[in-house]
């Protein structure tokens, strides 16, 4: 067995140092590209370059294609000057050309092609809490009852998509699942206390607008937006502390329910409205993101039609008759604190329509100036 890992570890280290050989060959290569072109011996280049070609480092193959990109302008061969180009920013999409060092031609070229991605897809997952904005209280027995509601954490998980309209404008679209909960206590004239703690389970599908800073390694953007809101689980526990006195001595008896499906009494289609920002961080071509959003409920999430069936229950052993609960009215809102991956899908391209406009109005006031 240790002879067998002992032959591994030598095949593995004779392809890393076949590998870096390689590596080291390749750049000789291309020094020798760079010094004939340097001494004007354009139409030895592409030769010597080829052997190399589908060995080059990302890196190597964008200094390779700009030269070729270069030569062929040189040479007057603007066609395979468009196609050198065309690989140099699909080996880096974001390649971008110096005015101030590139010579004006190069920089001409630049200016019909674009990588910029239409499209981008993410992922992310984070933690979140969910305030709930009490619409109306409902009282169980036709006494008033105070209802306080407490934050629970809960989590969610994503995947979304990017429609970018402009560099800093994008038509976002996400489908989240969220689970989140809260806790309410009501407490009676008496003194008796009941506690219940929700949990539900969401589907979630946002489409918003956003705006992002398009340069820079870190990026802050912001967005705003609707979503559509599916409820298609929801669980409650109950708990009920009732207060007594016998021969002067106070008592409390502890009753706590099973977990209960409350799905039934919740509507589950709901609407909600949300803004939100954060920052990129540029990371090699993708992008890490953290995420802060804040979502207004705007429906009632509480199903009216089933909200007070218990009241005509002639079964003691259903729990909602046994506990004597029911729901107040209420939207439910979310705050969400998310990390996530963007990868963005590059497409080299060119443009139908160059972007020289700018180029020209440069090159004009250099003139005007001299």
């Amino acid at each position: 067995m240790r002879i067998l890992l002992a032959l591994v570890c030598i095949g593995c280290m004779g392809v890393s140092i076949r590998s870096a050989a390689q590596a080291t060959d390749c750049e000789l290569v291309l020094n020798q590209a760079t010094d004939e072109y340097n001494a004007g011996h354009f139409y030895s280049i592409s030769s010597i370059l080829t052997p190399c070609m589908n060995k080059f480092t990302r890196e190597q193959r964008q200094r390779a294609n700009l030269l070729l990109t270069q030569t062929y302008l040189l040479l007057d061969n603007p066609e395979e000057a468009e196609k050198s180009y065309l690989k140099l920013l699909q080996a880096n999409p974001e390649f971008t050309v110096d005015e101030s060092r590139d010579p004006i031609d190069v920089v001409y070229l630049s200016k019909k092609f674009t990588a910029a991605p239409i499209f981008s897809i993410s992922g992310k997952i984070g933690m979140n809490t969910s305030p709930v904005q009490v619409i109306r209280y409902e009282y169980s027995t036709g006494v008033q009852s105070k209802s306080k509601y407490s934050l629970e954490p809960g989590w969610q998980v994503g995947l979304g998509g990017e429609w970018h309209i402009r560099d800093e404008i994008s038509l976002n679209a996400e489908v989240n699942y969220v689970a989140s909960g809260f806790k309410v206590s009501k407490t009676g004239f008496d003194g008796d206390l009941l506690e219940s703690t929700d949990r539900q389970n969401w589907l979630r599908v946002p489409i918003s607008l956003k705006y992002s800073v398009a340069e820079g390694k870190y990026r802050p953007y912001g967005y705003v937006g609707l979503s559509l809101d599916l409820l298609f689980k929801d669980k409650a526990e109950i708990i009920t502390i009732n207060k007594s006195e016998q021969d002067g001595t106070s008592i409390e008896t502890v009753a706590e329910s099973p977990s209960m499906d409350f799905t039934y009494r919740r509507n589950t289609v709901n609407r909600s409205f949300f803004v939100g920002g954060g920052i990129k961080i540029k990371y090699k071509l993708d992008y890490v993101f953290f995420d802060l959003r804040y979502s207004l409920g705007l429906t009632n999430v509480v199903n009216t039609n089933t909200q007070a069936e218990f009241s005509d229950s002639q079964d003691k052993g259903d729990p909602i008759y046994r506990y004597w609960y029911t729901d107040d009215n209420f939207r439910i809102d979310n705050l969400a604190i998310s990390v996530g991956y963007i990868r963005p899908l590059y497409k080299p391209r060119k443009l139908k329509k160059a972007r020289t406009k700018s180029l020209f109005k440069k090159i004009e006031k250099s003139d005007d100036v001299e």
